[in-house]
């Protein structure tokens, strides 16, 4: 629930990445590898929940790993052009 006016950001994974058998995994501040709990559900679970929920969307992005991210990351090469990320922005409909 949102206040009066308020609005929703929601941020993932991309399902793509799931279909290429990844989840998240980061390194924490010693070095270890953290994966944290994975759930794989598509762009349209997450859309149909949210009109369900009552809410409009007004925007829907999807994000491909690129050059800039591959220059700062090298370790997403392996996903180059591959998307990566989707982000939705919601309110109350």
């Amino acid at each position: 629930m949102t206040r009066n006016g308020g609005s929703i950001l929601v941020t993932a994974m991309h399902p793509a990445r799931f279909l290429r058998g990844r989840s998240a995994n980061f390194l924490d501040s010693s070095g270890d590898e953290v994966r944290p709990r994975s759930y794989e559900a598509s762009i349209s679970d997450y859309v149909m929940g949210a009109l369900r929920g009552g809410l409009e969307i007004r925007a829907l992005v999807e994000r491909a790993v690129d050059g800039d991210l591959v220059k700062r990351f090298p370790r997403a090469a392996q996903s180059l052009g591959w998307p990566a990320l989707f982000v939705m922005s919601l309110k109350r409909a």
